[in-house]
C-alpha cells in the first residue's frame, strides 16, 4: 500500500503504488460506482472541485467526489474519491485542499481531461479483468459537474 507522507506537499507519491494498489482502488470503485443511482430522475454524477491555481494559472489542484447513496435509510454521503482516482491514474496526492491531484496545463478543460483519463483507465482495466475473468464490459454512464 502507498505510504502517507506527513511532510512535504505529498501525501501519497505516484512512485509509491503497486498493482495491488492500482487493482484495489479499481475494486473499490466499481463498489462505489455499483451504489451510485443511474436513472432519469437521478443521474450520476463526478464532483469536480479546483483547490487551488497556481500563481501563474498553468496548473490546478482539484479533488473529486461522488454521491452515494446509503441503502435502505434515504440518506446521501459525499464521499471523497481523489485518492482513488489517483491510484488508477498513477497519480500524486498533494496535501493542497486536504488532498488534491495536481495538473498542469491551461487552455482546455482539466477536469475533463481528467475524467475522460480515468474513465479510459477504468475501461482498460476493466477489458484486461474481463481477459482474466470473462466478465462483461465495465460501462456506466456518468456526468462531471464543475464546482
Amino acid at each position: 500500500m502507498a505510504k502517507y507522507r506527513d511532510s512535504g506537499r505529498v501525501m501519497y507519491s505516484k512512485d509509491d503504488y503497486t498493482k495491488e494498489d492500482i487493482e484495489e482502488a479499481y475494486t473499490k470503485l466499481i463498489e462505489m460506482f455499483d451504489k451510485m443511482p443511474n436513472s432519469e430522475l437521478t443521474r450520476s454524477a463526478i464532483y469536480v472541485t479546483i483547490r487551488k491555481v497556481t500563481a501563474n494559472g498553468m496548473g490546478r489542484y482539484m479533488s473529486f467526489n461522488i454521491i452515494q447513496f446509503n441503502n435502505p435509510s434515504p440518506t446521501v454521503t459525499l464521499v471523497d474519491v481523489t485518492y482513488w482516482i489517483a491510484r488508477i491514474l498513477e497519480m500524486s496526492v498533494y496535501h493542497e485542499g486536504g488532498g488534491s491531484i495536481y495538473v498542469k496545463g491551461a487552455g482546455m478543460d482539466m477536469r475533463f481531461h481528467i475524467i475522460d483519463n480515468f474513465f479510459m483507465a477504468m475501461n482498460t482495466l476493466a477489458e484486461v479483468k474481463n481477459t482474466q475473468e470473462n466478465d462483461q464490459k465495465w460501462t456506466k454512464d456518468y456526468s462531471i459537474i464543475n464546482i
